[in-house]
């Protein structure tokens, strides 16, 4: 026997006699609060995650410019101790 129409919108009829989209609201309901407390994690996660890389990336241009430094200063010694040692 084939569902009426009024069946078919609702989703059927359960065993006792109610309709199952209602059942099934219910039920996903608390997945979507899961699926949005997950979201807002990640969110949190990605945010931290962020500022702890723009926090590196400082912290290595802070390095890079004192090691230009420091090689600076390497071939200014070198320089000098070449000239030194010509005359």
């Amino acid at each position: 026997m084939a569902p009426e129409v009024s069946e078919l919108r609702t989703g059927g009829v359960g065993s006792r006699g109610r309709p199952l989209v209602p059942l099934v609201a219910v039920s996903v309901a608390p997945s979507l609060s899961q699926v949005e407390k997950q979201r807002s994690a990640l969110s949190n996660e990605l945010s931290d995650l962020s500022e702890r890389l723009d926090e590196a990336g400082g912290a290595t241009q802070a390095q890079l410019d004192l090691n230009k430094k420091r090689e600076w200063h390497s071939t200014t010694l070198t320089t000098r101790s070449m000239y030194l040692q010509k005359t």
